[in-house]
């Protein structure tokens, strides 16, 4: 099995790169700690690993993690706060599906498959000036 550090920092790699983000980190931050200049940020969060053993097929891991990111309006009354997370949340989502949606994405080889998977939660700040997501993301990984 290819080493969890390798695989989440391939992860990370992929979806610190999306246009827009001004930081990133695989420590989650509460938003209050994040200042607005900092933002759109976004962080990594590993979660679960739970494995499947099938008598005579190698043991399957599922890694959970959530993808969490902060966007702030500055106090712009006439700006969304959702504004600076909705192109970003765009873009994540175009680097899980591969070309044509018929492939997996596999992270470069290293797990069968890397993909959001349940509900995609948002607070759009329409009481205030901050918004967040949390995606999740399920990583299948054989052993």
């Amino acid at each position: 099995m290819t080493p969890r550090e390798t695989i989440f920092v391939t992860l990370f790699d992929l979806v610190a790169s999306v246009t827009g983000l001004k930081s990133y980190s695989r420590r989650l931050k509460h938003w209050g700690d994040v200042p607005h200049t900092d933002q759109p940020a976004l962080f990594l969060v590993q979660r679960t690993e739970s494995a499947k053993i099938t008598t005579k097929l190698p043991t399957v891991w599922t890694f959970r993690a959530d993808l969490v990111l902060y966007g702030h309006n500055s106090g712009q009354d006439s700006v969304a706060p959702m504004s600076s997370l909705n192109p970003i949340v765009d873009e994540i989502v175009a680097k899980l599906l591969p070309a044509g949606g018929v492939e997996e994405q596999t992270l470069g080889g290293l797990v069968e498959r890397c993909r959001i998977e349940g509900e995609i939660l948002t607070d759009e700040g329409a009481l205030g000036d901050q918004a967040i997501v949390v995606i999740p993301l399920t990583l299948f990984v054989p052993q």
